[in-house]
């Protein structure tokens, strides 16, 4: 009897033993590979912004990548970025990533800037790095993800123009991928095509950000709008909130049909098949039609198959905020790591920044 307990409490121990090993080194594929991580600061107008140097292995000056976040109060986001940091420094190309103003380490506030503020902060970032001994300045390159897409050809644009730009999920217009958004949203919620067509006119119609317009004006014109035009289901009755009324006003009419169509600076402009924040198809043909890449093929426009708005694999992870991420999902990319995203994402953007980089 005392054998066969002493027995079982041996193997309940090594299962634990076992199932700890096997949870340390699935951490391991998580832990950043920087050869050395630098704290780093730099002014843009009135705001210091703090971000994060990570250098690969060897014997530098590197490449660098910039890291330029989407929307929302993004720090820099190393744990977010991990895999696409880690692939970078397998190739010998070091990696910087900032928190947004006001988030982190950074002062200044994110929802007063413009995509032209943004795309100044990204500059400032890139010539500060230009001048480190570490880094070789005229092999600086800008990865930008979803709202990055209308940074982005801004700075293509500007001088000193980085080496190479990278967006993933970028919409070509503000508006119109706000619609798509909602659309999405709604047609996940179990809404048929005619009340999702409702709830959009009823949204369009509503009174809308404006700079000519004051927050307090918004306000008593939405709520008339509501008494006077009551909401058919799935309609957003909730108001602005000061802050974002703001921001929205001042990016609202954000296009990048201009910049796209002056870009000399080489672009690879990836979406994921599925996903469900932006448009692939539309956006993708829209800016294959102004970047003309088999005419100037210094840029590529590519659909990644079965990739959501994040480039993870959609059959596990499709979603389009991270709110919805579940237990299960938490769980199958901690098991995953580098494997969670589709499999020609990260192949395709090292390759790019390699071209540029020699």
């Amino acid at each position: 009897m005392h054998y066969k307990l002493r027995r079982r409490l041996w193997l309940a121990c090594a299962c634990a033993v076992l199932l700890l090993l096997a949870v340390l080194l699935l951490a391991q594929r998580h832990e950043l590979r920087a050869q050395q991580q630098v704290e780093l600061t730099f002014r843009q107008q009135q705001n210091q912004l703090a971000g994060t140097l990570l250098l690969p292995a060897g014997q530098g000056p590197f490449p660098v990548v910039l890291l330029v976040h989407g929307d929302g109060p993004q720090t820099r986001g190393l744990d977010r970025y991990t895999q696409i940091i880690n692939a970078f420094l397998s190739a010998g190309i070091a990696c910087f990533s900032w928190d947004k103003p006001g988030t982190g380490q950074s002062t200044g506030d994110w929802l007063q800037q413009s995509m032209a503020d943004r795309a100044q902060e990204t500059q400032a970032a890139m010539q500060m790095l230009a001048q480190r001994k570490d880094i070789q300045p005229q092999h600086i390159g800008v990865l930008g993800f979803s709202q990055a897409g209308w940074v982005l050809p801004i700075v293509g644009t500007q001088q000193p123009a980085p080496a190479y730009l990278i967006t993933v999920g970028a919409a070509l217009d503000w508006q119109a991928q706000g619609v798509y958004f909602t659309q999405q949203r709604l047609r996940r919620a179990g809404l048929s095509a005619p009340a999702t067509a409702q709830a959009l006119q009823w949204q369009h119609a509503a009174p809308q950000p404006s700079l000519s317009l004051s927050f307090a004006d918004y306000r008593q014109q939405y709520q008339a709008y509501i008494a006077q035009h009551p909401a058919p289901a799935g309609a957003n009755t909730e108001p602005l909130s000061a802050a974002r009324y703001h921001f929205i006003a001042l990016n609202r009419h954000a296009n990048s049909r201009e910049q796209l169509s002056n870009l000399a600076t080489p672009i690879l402009a990836i979406w994921g098949q599925d996903d469900l924040n932006v448009d692939a198809a539309a956006n993708a043909q829209a800016f294959a039609a102004l970047l003309k890449p088999q005419a100037h093929p210094q840029h590529q426009v590519a659909i990644i198959p079965q990739a959501d708005h994040t480039m993870l694999n959609s059959a596990t992870y499709s979603m389009q905020l991270p709110s919805e991420w579940t237990w299960w999902m938490t769980l199958r990319y901690f098991i995953a790591a580098e494997d969670a995203f589709a499999p020609e994402f990260l192949p395709l953007i090292v390759e790019w920044a390699k071209r540029y980089s020699q």
